[in-house]
């Protein structure tokens, strides 16, 4: 017993030396419960807006989707057959087709409205089936380029008017190498 006191004190003297609080604070009892309707949605959501500096960014599944298909890599765009193809990350894509799900448990649908040699218009499926008002346009470019110029001297050429491709060794006609 003497122990335990002891040890109750030690603990009880050193927060008092490092300034920790005296109180708890609210305590889980002392909390007043928050009445919600069934049609009202959580109140903890809503934000109160005093004029047009106070708008609060609210995360929705749209914008999750957006974010990710804008962080999507386009890999290259084939044509044929009167269609083009964008490849969109892992996805290859065509005007007219929905976008496969990039999000678990994905609800909003994507439309591909239009594919194109420097862009790719995507749209959300409204609940009548259109998807012309929200609309996510990508632009990109694929012509190649250098990313990167390794250094070093040029071959030298050895006699007057050489290239540095004059030492290789080139095949006829008939296959065999000269």
């Amino acid at each position: 017993m003497k122990r335990r006191a002891c040890l109750l004190f030690f603990a009880v003297s050193l927060s008092s030396v490092f300034g920790a609080p005296s109180a708890v604070g609210l305590l889980p009892q002392d909390k007043a419960p928050v009445e919600v309707a069934g049609e009202e949605r959580n109140p903890f959501g809503k934000h109160v807006t005093k004029g047009p500096e106070a708008a609060v960014e609210t995360v929705s599944e749209e914008s999750v989707v957006r974010a990710v298909i804008s962080r999507l890599p386009m890999g290259g765009i084939t044509r044929g057959y009167g269609v083009n193809k964008v490849l969109l990350g892992s996805f290859t894509v065509e005007e007219g087709e929905i976008l496969p799900d990039v999000i678990p448990n994905q609800t909003e649908k994507v439309k591909v409205l239009m594919v194109s040699s420097d862009k790719l218009e995507l749209g959300f499926v409204d609940k009548d089936g259109t998807a012309e008002v929200r609309k996510m346009i990508l632009s990109f470019d694929l012509k190649p380029v250098v990313r990167f110029k390794l250094g070093g001297a040029p071959a030298p050429a050895s006699k007057e008017g050489a290239t540095a491709f004059d030492g290789v060794t080139k095949k006829d006609d008939s296959g065999i190498s000269r």
